[in-house]
């Protein structure tokens, strides 16, 4: 990824600390745009990468919340596919779709003149194509047991590889990590001497009803309204401000309350309505973030049960992965994702069969049609983004 971008002519952009760094098995996406977010509020020209995209190819890279245009994308692409063609034949090879794609935000970003990019990690962090750049800050939201054949089969090993992103003379933002990441996160911020921010510690966040308080060294933020739902969007909130003031960004209260309320993501707990139905997407894909899916529909929908279009792809555990959303689903669908590490749907089918009706569908739009032949008013899509984006945008084709 270096050479690639040292052949673009983009090494130098990279170096610079114009990047707030966010990894994390859970959380990262919402804290990556609480904090894109947060400096549009400031005033700032502010560039967003995620990863995944849900909808579109182009919400990977934006600039003040809006996806890179096509024709940008078009004409960045192809300029630097030749310098990747090129690297194919050297002892570097060539870069991968991910690394292309990162490059193109970089190339955009440098263009647009971006005061500041809110980075989110793709996978891990120590190998991952972001970890190029020298941060203003680096925020490390949660570890869980997740992309275990890449990273590691324990929360250490795990740890080790989100830690990757630390920099020397660069300040580290944590969520409540379990003991044992603490632990390999100490070890890497002692070795390189630089301040470390622990939410629950040095900054914290607390609910009030429906409103937020944040409280870190230098302010308190009351009675915020948070633009992401769920009761764990209060942390990655509040990991999003501590992060921004780490890096010396001197923040406004006033501003802070707008950038927090219109912080927006896709497949987050995102509720739509269509065709008489209340759909809610929301791409949770291990254990943990399932949970917390689980709890704040719970919270939404007191009582309530939905039906359930799901399925998800290889990596997962998906014995452990539906235990959770089994005490609200009312009926399942598991549909096929156009993916080439999705499973068959009837894998899935099997083992959700002995706990809740489960049938399987054909194709996309068969797994909605079903549904909305159901007489359940609520219905959940989850398991995969994937999944997610194929049926949000067949929702909006309809």
């Amino acid at each position: 990824m270096q050479e690639f971008l040292t052949r673009a002519g983009l090494s130098e952009v990279v170096n610079q600390p114009l990047f707030i760094h966010v990894a994390g098995t859970n959380g990262k996406g919402s804290v990556t745009e609480f904090v894109q977010s947060l400096l549009i509020a400031h005033g700032y020209q502010t560039g967003g990468y995620f990863s995944p995209y849900v909808y579109d190819l182009r919400e990977r890279v934006q600039f003040n919340h809006e996806p890179i245009p096509e024709d940008d994308f078009a004409r960045i692409a192809t300029a630097l596919r030749p310098i990747g063609d090129e690297l194919e034949s050297t002892d570097f090879g060539g870069p991968t779709e991910f690394e292309f794609k990162t490059a193109v935000g970089f190339a955009y970003w440098t263009e647009r003149q971006a005061d500041f990019v809110s980075l989110e990690v793709g996978l891990g962090g120590r190998l991952d194509a972001t970890n190029v750049v020298t941060p203003a800050v680096a925020a490390i939201v949660s570890i869980g047991l997740d992309h275990t054949a890449i990273l590691g089969n324990s929360i250490a090993e795990i740890a080790y590889e989100k830690a990757g992103i630390i920099k020397s003379g660069r300040p580290v933002v944590v969520g409540g990590l379990q003991p044992e990441a603490m632990d390999v996160v100490n070890e890497q911020v002692q070795s390189m001497g630089v301040p470390v921010f622990r939410w629950g510690h040095e900054f914290h966040s607390k609910w009030h009803g429906e409103r937020l308080n944040i409280q870190t060294p230098l302010s308190t933020y009351e009675d915020l309204e948070i633009g992401l739902y769920g009761q764990i969007q209060g942390q990655n909130a509040a990991i999003a401000v501590m992060s921004l003031e780490a890096a010396g960004i001197a923040l406004a209260a006033d501003s802070v309350r707008s950038g927090l309320a219109s912080a927006k993501i896709p497949g987050r707990f995102e509720v739509v309505q269509w065709k008489g139905k209340t759909v809610i997407l929301d791409g949770a894909h291990n254990l943990e973030a399932m949970r917390e899916f689980v709890d704040s529909f719970k919270s939404r929908f007191l009582g309530q049960k939905a039906a359930v279009i799901t399925n998800m792809v290889q990596g997962h555990s998906f014995e452990r992965l539906y235990t959770p959303l089994l005490d609200v689903a009312d009926r399942v669908v598991v549909a096929p994702i156009k993916f080439h590490r999705a499973l068959e749907p009837e894998q899935v089918a099997g083992h959700l069969r002995q706990f809740v009706a489960t049938e399987t569908a054909t194709s996309i739009e068969d797994a909605l049609e079903r549904v909305l032949a159901s007489n359940q008013n609520l219905v959940i899509v989850t398991g995969s983004f994937y999944l997610v984006g194929e049926i949000g945008n067949a929702i909006r084709a309809r």
